[in-house]
C-alpha cells in the first residue's frame, strides 16, 4: 500500500489526514485510513476509461515457428514471417482449443503487415463468420475488435476477393478485451472491472472499497504447529448425524510430501473427536476421519485429488457423509461451486452417528495444532461445515476482508484466533 495522498489535506483541510477525512468525508471510527482515502479517491474522479487485455490465445503468434498454424498455397512460415511471395493465392488459419471463443465477449485482434509491395494488395480476416477486410493496408500494426457471436473457434488469413497479397504478416495476435476504468495512479489498486469480466480481484476491492463487499482473503500457513480455532458452541453439533464439508484451498502440492489438514473438530489429547480431512501422503488422497455416537474411530478416503488439480492451482473440494445411506462421497469443483464433479465411486461407511462431543472448529490443524498441520505457504480461503447434506452452515470460516487481523468474527458469531504465526492476507 502506497502512502496516504497527499491531496487529501489539500482538498478536506484537516490538520492531519486523520481529521480531515473524520470530518470531510465521513471517515468512521473502525474504517482504516487507507479505505477512507479510496473513497475519497474515487469521489474525485469518474475514472479513465481503458482497454485491459486478457492472456494472449494465439499460439506462435511471432511466426517463430509454424506449429498451431495450418498454412497453404504458395504462402510459408520461414525467417520468422508468415511469407506471401507473389500474387497466387494461400492462406493461414489456426483452429483454438473448443470454448477458447466465448459467444458475446470482445476480443482484441492484431497483426503486423511487412513489405506489402503490391498496389492492389488486399487482406481478408475471417473469424467465426465474421469478415474483416483490409484494402491496400501499409506497413505497420493492423488491430480490431472482434465480437464473438457463434460457436467457431478459429482465426483465418487469405487474400482478399480479386485483390492478392504480397508481402509478410507477423505477431499476429488475439486477446480477450475488457472495459476497465482506472481511478488514480496506481493501476493495480484502482481498476474495476465492468460487465462481469474475469472476476479478478480489484473489482470485488472496489466493491469493498465502497461498502459493497468484503476484499477476498485467506488464512496463510508456512509451519506445520499454525491454526486458526474457535470455542465449540452447541449450535455446532451435527445433530442430523449426516456432515457436509466445503472449503477452497489453494496448495502448492496437491500430493503432499507430508500429510496436510485442512479443518477439523478433533481433539484427541482431551477424547473429543468429531471429524478430521486430512490430505494423506501415502496415497495422495483426501481423507476423511468421524468419530461415531461410540466414539470408535472410523476412517475412509478417496482417490488422488492431484490429477483434477494442478500443483499450485486454487480449488473446491467437498464431503459429504449420509447416515442413512452410509455412503461417504467426494466432490470437486474449479468453478467456484457451480459445477461440483463427483471424485471416484460412492464409498460405502458404515458408523452408528456422529459424535456430539466438545471440540471447537480448527483450521489448518487439528489437536490445538499439536498434529502436522498445512504448511509451505498453502491457503485456506474459505471452510464451510453443514448439518446434513445441503443443511444449514455450522461453521463458517470466512476470511474475506479480515485480512491483517489476529482474530474475527465469522457470519454465524463465531470468534476465530489465529496460533502460532499464521495470518490473513488479502489474495
Amino acid at each position: 500500500m502506497s502512502q496516504l495522498n497527499d491531496a487529501i489535506l489539500a482538498a478536506t483541510g484537516g490538520p492531519t489526514v486523520n481529521d480531515g477525512l473524520s470530518s470531510h468525508y465521513g471517515r468512521t471510527p473502525t474504517e482504516s485510513l487507507q479505505d477512507a482515502e479510496r473513497r475519497w479517491l474515487i469521489a474525485q474522479s469518474s475514472g479513465t476509461p481503458v482497454d485491459q487485455l486478457g492472456p494472449e490465445l494465439i499460439e506462435n503468434g511471432d511466426m517463430s515457428s509454424a506449429v498451431g498454424w495450418d498454412v497453404t498455397g504458395p504462402w510459408n512460415i520461414a525467417g520468422g514471417l508468415l511469407n506471401a511471395p507473389h500474387l497466387d493465392g494461400g492462406q493461414l488459419r489456426q483452429n483454438l482449443p473448443v470454448d477458447t471463443l466465448e459467444a458475446g465477449k470482445t476480443y482484441k485482434v492484431a497483426f503486423d503487415v511487412i513489405g506489402a509491395t503490391y498496389a492492389n494488395n488486399g487482406i481478408a480476416v475471417l473469424i467465426d463468420g465474421q469478415y474483416q477486410r483490409f484494402m491496400a493496408p501499409p506497413d505497420g500494426r493492423i488491430e480490431f475488435d472482434h465480437v464473438q457471436a457463434g460457436t467457431n473457434q478459429y482465426v483465418l488469413f487469405h487474400k482478399e476477393g480479386s485483390f492478392a497479397f504480397v508481402g509478410a504478416i507477423d505477431n499476429v495476435s488475439m486477446r480477450e478485451t475488457e472495459a476497465v476504468t482506472i481511478y488514480g495512479t496506481n493501476q493495480d489498486m484502482w481498476i474495476e472491472v465492468f460487465g462481469g469480466g474475469s472476476g479478478q480481484i480489484n473489482d470485488v476491492k472496489l466493491a469493498y472499497w465502497l461498502g459493497a463487499g468484503a476484499v477476498p482473503s485467506h488464512a496463510l500457513f508456512t509451519a506445520t504447529n499454525q491454526y486458526w480455532g474457535a470455542p465449540h458452541d452447541p449450535s455446532m453439533n451435527l445433530t442430523s448425524n449426516d456432515i457436509d464439508v466445503q472449503f477452497e484451498l489453494t496448495m502448492g502440492d496437491w500430493g503432499p510430501p507430508t500429510n496436510q489438514i485442512p479443518c477439523a473438530q478433533w481433539k484427541s489429547d482431551l477424547d473429543e473427536k468429531i471429524w478430521a480431512v486430512t490430505i494423506d501422503v501415502s496415497g495422495n488422497c483426501f481423507m476423511l476421519t468421524m468419530s461415531a455416537t461410540d466414539n470408535a474411530k472410523q476412517t475412509d478416503a478417496a482417490v488422488s485429488l492431484k490429477t483434477r488439480f494442478g500443483d499450485g492451482a486454487r480449488g473446491w473440494v467437498r464431503i459429504t457423509w449420509e447416515d442413512a445411506s452410509n455412503l461417504l462421497k467426494f466432490y470437486t469443483s474449479v468453478d467456484d461451486r457451480e459445477n461440483w464433479i463427483q471424485l471416484g465411486a460412492n464409498r460405502p461407511h458404515s458408523q452408528v452417528g456422529i459424535s456430539q462431543e466438545l471440540a471447537g472448529p480448527e483450521i489448518g490443524n487439528f489437536n490445538d495444532g499439536q498434529n502436522t498441520g498445512l504448511s509451505n505457504g498453502n491457503k485456506v480461503h474459505k471452510v464451510e461445515v453443514r448439518n446434513g447434506i445441503d443443511g444449514p452452515l455450522v461453521n463458517n470460516f470466512d476470511p474475506n476482508g479480515q485480512a491483517g487481523k489476529p482474530a474475527f468474527t465469522d457470519p454465524l458469531g463465531h470468534t476465530w484466533t489465529g496460533y502460532e504465526g499464521t495470518i490473513i492476507a488479502e489474495d
